[in-house]
């Protein structure tokens, strides 16, 4: 795996780990500038391949990747399993919560 796609796969990760939070009000360079201080947080290094990005995030080769990749991590919960929903917003929280303290520490 190439310099660039390992790093790319990894901002990736951390760009759908924003998303998934959800948050209202967040723009797109809101998330994506979230994401690149959880990147630096995790792999120690600034994202070098935000042009890299900027050219591949809109091809339907990446596209249909990642969409490919959401259905084999979405896993719908069995009935009797149904998340409680004070409990689910509760985990959003202290996940956006810990993100938030950690863009703090980087600032």
């Amino acid at each position: 795996m190439s310099c660039i796609q390992k790093a790319t796969n990894s901002f990736c990760a951390c760009l759908a780990q924003v998303e998934r939070l959800n948050q209202s009000g967040m723009t797109e360079q809101d998330k994506f500038d979230k994401a690149k201080i959880m990147y630096q947080s995790e792999e120690k290094c600034n994202f070098l391949f935000e042009h890299c990005w900027n050219l591949l995030k809109d091809q339907p080769k990446w596209i249909l990747r990642d969409a490919a990749k959401q259905r084999k991590t979405i896993v719908p919960p069995r009935p009797q399993q149904q998340p409680h929903p004070q409990r689910e917003m509760s985990l959003k929280m202290k996940l956006s919560n810990w993100i938030d303290q950690w863009v703090r520490k980087l600032l």
